[in-house]
């Protein structure tokens, strides 16, 4: 009891120090309570994005066709997908971009491949269903000039989407038709410029292929053709 006696006198004479110290005390208290709350309420939100906003799952395969992608697309809980088609192509009635610089070495002409297709065609061609979803084109480095993109509406369409270089060297602007041919000249698919793109990436200073070159790459809707005809790239 004297050791209690004591200490309570103790606080008594030295009153403007025990307060400071109590109040420090509460103060790093609530500190303490203040940071738990903050960190579960953190951990809250973040779980709530994800389930709001998403991720991002990419899917490849060989077997890899829009009616696949549009069958995964249709299940829970997908809300958007993209397919990505990575095909090459003819041009018929117009004129690729070709390298300023000479060859290094001429090359043989490819021999046949099985199916009478071939291989050096001088267009990248992408069919992709939602052209907002490719990253270029949603960060704004690559942008729609004129025209509009190939959005999700234009599922039954034949229309495509060209780089401004290719558009210039052959005078195309949106409305206009081309027409893409594969390897063995079957099928030739019309398409329609539905818009104009910029791509910031620079011609090679040194000779490159047609197809490697940006502006020779297109975006048309997906289902623009037959992957019988155009092979993969």
């Amino acid at each position: 009891m004297n050791f209690v006696k004591r200490a309570g006198l103790s606080l008594r004479a030295r009153k403007s120090r025990t307060v400071a110290l109590l109040g420090i005390f509460v103060v790093i208290c609530a500190l303490l309570l203040g940071g738990s709350l903050l960190e579960a309420a953190a951990v809250r939100q973040e779980a709530e994005a994800q389930r709001t906003i998403g991720v991002d799952v990419t899917v490849q395969g060989k077997g890899l066709t829009p009616a696949t992608a549009d069958r995964l697309g249709a299940r829970p809980p997908v809300t958007r997908y993209n397919p990505l088609l990575p095909l090459t192509a003819d041009a018929h009635g117009f004129d690729p971009l070709t390298s300023p610089e000479p060859e290094p070495e001429p090359k043989p002409k490819p021999e046949p491949m099985p199916g009478g297709e071939q291989e050096g065609r001088p267009l990248a061609v992408r069919g992709v269903r939602d052209l907002g979803m490719l990253l270029p084109f949603s960060y704004g480095s690559t942008k729609i000039t004129a025209g509009r993109a190939i959005a999700p509406r234009d599922t039954d369409r034949r229309v495509a989407v060209i780089e401004e270089r290719l558009a210039a060297k052959n005078g195309l602007k949106v409305g206009d038709t081309i027409r893409l041919r594969s390897a063995d000249g079957k099928p030739d698919v019309p398409v329609e410029v539905l818009g104009v793109f910029q791509d910031p990436m620079r011609d090679p200073p040194r000779w490159t292929p047609p197809d490697e070159l940006p502006g020779n790459t297109l975006y048309v809707q997906c289902r623009c053709f037959s992957l019988r005809a155009y092979a993969a790239a």
